[in-house]
């Protein structure tokens, strides 16, 4: 039988799942082909590095830095410094402000006690920094390792696992102290709730330093699942290699599709979309797979065996929910905030689109008087910002056991949460009216054939403007769409119209700036990025 006492160690409870499911598996997807990881490998594997790094006198409390593209060893370092009860310290590479510093500089900045890192970066003059893609060679060579004497831990396992870093609202990184006992209760709700088991294969392509992707790769072998571990850049290759059976992603997973139906002829989606509504009558199964042949070529892109696909990270526009119904996917938005965890999901059998679910908890959510979404747990991730200034944790962490969510919203009749905008985000006009952007954008996003909008307050004119990505770049496409944004303004808009346009060229990514690295639009990068090439829409039209 087994127990949680089967290693003795302060966290044996990944490895305990570990031994418990010898088929679980990492599939890793490189440029170099696909490698497999089953179980009692990995188990194996993480045993010979923990026991390698107590041999060099890490210990309980001790902190050590990752900073590191998607690995198997990423994620071996990762399982041995949680059972042995040390805090691992999550550095996102492709960060402006942290990738120049060498990595004396990173372990002063962070206390850190040992550093892993990609060859790319610089070392420094610190002896307590490693190779990450070494480790298994380091642990089997016995090759020593020299932890800093700035800080060294003071032998004893706390509650906080990790320390991840999420951007702010000033543009600041913060850094999130995760408690490991409250992550296992999400763990299993979350599980629950998508009836994940160990047939699943579950898609992790985003950057391990982003939480909640350690988050699916921990879901995932708590059941004796499959991660699918690999990049962004490999993204096409990862799906069909991996043939997931659960996606979770930004918008910009799923947008993909609906730009590419964008693309084909109109008669053929005229059609398409009539015969796909008119399917509404028959039980759900037998539609969903009806629409599923309908649309085979747009179902091919994200394999054949997928049976959950769960959207969050960033609104995703309600024409993109509405399409993939339509298309036969199983699509669910869902809403989560790393501080508290998972908030509210739809899923299979509960799913209201506009809605971002019901509350993954009972009686956890409440609306403040300004209409702000609280969240009120027993025990969150995480309780406080390590390194805070100012009041950036009296402004979310409003109590010891309540979380201001900085969303706007209310629930509806039937229980499902609807937000509408981000309290950062919202506009003041030259009026002194309070506005959502994301509510406007909604509208504009509906004249069709555009991909992206991003509404902004432009002081120049002293109205709103709007930075459009479209699906047709032509000057004719131009105009249809200025046309239609007249038409809009008459209309829906008359109180708060778009009076600029800037139609962009920029892609919308990480790479240019335009997106943070887990794919959230910097609403200020677009700003400054377009603001010199906004024309007035009377020009346009």
């Amino acid at each position: 039988m087994q127990t949680d006492t089967d290693f003795p160690l302060p966290r044996p409870e990944l490895l305990n799942r570990l031994k418990a499911h010898p088929g679980a598996e990492i599939c890793v997807i490189t440029q170099e082909g696909s490698f497999s990881y089953k179980g009692a490998q990995i188990l194996r594997d993480t045993t010979e590095v923990l026991e390698y790094l107590q041999s060099q006198g890490v210990h309980p409390g001790c902190r050590v830095g990752i900073r590191a593209a998607n690995s198997y060893e990423w994620l071996l370092l990762d399982f041995a410094l949680i059972a042995l009860g040390c805090t691992s310290v999550c550095i996102p590479a492709g960060n402006p402000e942290l990738d120049p510093l060498a990595a004396d500089a990173l372990s002063q900045r962070f206390d850190l006690d040992l550093l892993f890192q990609d060859q790319e970066f610089d070392a420094g003059n610190t002896a307590a920094v490693q190779t990450l893609s070494s480790l298994l060679t380091l642990a089997r060579e016995g090759t020593p390792l020299h932890l800093s004497k700035s800080a060294g831990g003071d032998g004893t396992a706390s509650d906080i696992f990790t320390v991840v870093f999420s951007s702010g609202t000033t543009g600041r990184l913060k850094r999130l102290p995760i408690s490991w006992d409250s992550l296992q209760i999400g763990i299993e709700a979350i599980s629950d709730a998508f009836n994940v088991t160990a047939s699943d294969r579950i898609f992790d392509i985003l950057p391990l330093s982003i939480f909640q992707q350690r988050y699916l790769a921990y879901i995932a072998l708590y059941r004796g699942g499959t991660v699918i571990l690999s990049s962004q850049d490999l993204f096409f290759e990862a799906l069909k290699e991996g043939n997931p059976t659960i996606i979770l992603g930004p918008p910009a997973f799923y947008e993909l599709a609906e730009q590419r139906f964008e693309r084909w002829p109109e008669r053929t989606r005229r059609i398409l979309t009539r015969v796909s509504k008119s399917l509404g009558w028959l039980p759900n199964s037998l539609g969903m797979a009806l629409r599923k042949r309908l649309f085979k070529e747009l179902h091919q892109i994200y394999g054949s065996s997928v049976r959950v696909m769960l959207v969050g990270s960033a609104p995703i526009n309600l024409s993109t929910l509405e399409f993939f119904k339509h298309a036969g996917f199983p699509l669910f938005q869902i809403y989560g905030m790393t501080e508290c965890g998972w908030i509210a999901w739809n899923r299979p059998g509960a799913n209201k689109i506009g809605s971002v679910g019901k509350p993954a908890f009972p009686d956890a959510i409440s609306i403040g008087p300004d209409g702000d979404v609280l969240v009120r747990n027993p025990k969150h991730l995480c309780h406080s910002y390590e390194g805070a200034e100012g009041d950036e944790n009296t402004n979310v962490f409003v109590d010891p056991k309540t979380i201001s969510t900085g969303d706007i919203g209310a629930f509806d009749s039937d229980g499902f949460l609807i937000l509408n905008g981000r309290k950062k985000n919202i506009i003041i006009t030259a009026g002194g009216q309070k506005i959502s952007p994301e509510n406007i954008e909604e509208k504009v996003k509906a004249i069709g054939r555009i991909e992206h909008v991003v509404v902004f307050q432009d002081d120049s004119l002293r109205a709103l403007s709007a930075a459009i990505w479209c699906s047709d770049t032509d000057s004719a496409a131009q105009g249809r769409i200025a046309r239609a944004l007249k038409a809009l303004n008459r209309k829906d808009l008359s109180t708060n119209p778009i009076m600029g346009v800037a139609f962009s060229q920029t892609p919308l990514s990480a790479e240019t700036g335009l997106l943070t690295r887990n794919l959230k639009v910097d609403r200020t990068a677009v700003q400054n990025h377009h603001a010199s090439s906004v024309k007035r829409l009377g020009e346009l039209a």
